[in-house]
């Protein structure tokens, strides 16, 4: 037996065994099962497919994810509102906006495992009308990237300068930009909030979205974290004054808090996502 063999062995054994000593131990939330797999109910109103590897669906998940950008999307999006989720993995905040009786969410995931449960998960909820999934990825120019692919939360574009992603699953992907992707036939006619988490390529993002951010001023939650920018040779700051240019103004998302913008230096290091707004549409926190 090779030694990958052994490894998924080893890790379904240790996966079996965390659940019969959860249910032993009383700790196992209510869940489902049905012919797709087992779901776990959140507490707004819809479910999530569990793989049994991401840690934001294992089996003791907390029914809500990242308490305080959950509680801002739940403000912040109105109902008949555009929401673009950028990154959206298997789609918690974008059914979670959908909750707020949005027009349309777009929700995109370029990888293509993350992305079938994604739509898995739209259809479960029966949220069809509401949330459409794309499959690309959003940077800068048109063409193909090549992703680390997981089964977690952490597909990201590889890095161009090395990183720990050897040895990794590769896949490449669409690249395409969210000026053109909102030009396509039957795009929305406006933008009111863009959630963007893309492992460091948020700045190559912007620069494709220019044009969108220019015309629409969206309210923004985006994570913005220097040691993953610095990868692709961006630093933090540039994500600020790009934004800053276009007229924005920022909140730092804490652990228990939304607090107005302070010393951007000071606030890189207590918090990793951020509120970028206009007075088109100002945030409610």
């Amino acid at each position: 037996m090779g030694w990958k063999k052994r490894l998924v062995r080893g890790y379904r054994k240790f996966v079996l065994g965390r659940f019969v000593r959860t249910v032993a131990a009383g700790g196992l939330r209510p869940f489902l099962v049905d012919g797709e797999g087992v779901w776990f109910p959140t507490k707004h109103g819809f479910s999530v497919l569990c793989n049994f590897q991401d840690r934001i669906l294992e089996l003791d998940v907390n029914p809500v994810w990242e308490a305080m950008e959950t509680a801002f999307v739940l403000a912040n999006v109105h109902p008949g509102d555009v929401f673009i989720d950028v990154g959206a993995n298997i789609g918690y905040f974008s059914m979670l906006a959908a909750q707020r009786q949005p027009s349309l969410v777009l929700a995109v995931e370029p990888v293509g495992r993350t992305f079938n449960v994604l739509s898995c998960n739209v259809r479960h909820n029966g949220l069809d009308a509401v949330i459409h999934p794309v499959n690309v990825a959003l940077g800068s120019r048109a063409s193909t990237v090549r992703l680390v692919s997981t089964r977690g939360p952490k597909n990201h574009v590889e890095y161009a300068v090395g990183g720990n992603d050897q040895g990794a699953e590769k896949v490449d992907a669409k690249l395409t930009t969210l000026d053109s992707l909102l030009k396509e036939p039957g795009s929305p006619a406006k933008v009111d909030f863009i959630k963007v988490d893309i492992e460091g390529y948020e700045y190559e993002f912007l620069q494709g979205a220019r044009e969108t951010i220019g015309r629409f001023k969206p309210m923004m939650l985006m994570e913005v974290e220097q040691h993953r920018l610095e990868k692709f040779g961006v630093r933090a700051s540039d994500v600020f004054e790009f934004l800053a240019k276009l007229g924005y103004r920022y909140l730092c998302v804490r652990d228990d808090a939304v607090v107005p913008a302070g010393v951007l230096e000071e606030d890189l290091t207590r918090g990793r996502d951020f509120v970028f707004y206009t007075a088109a549409h100002k945030p409610v926190y």
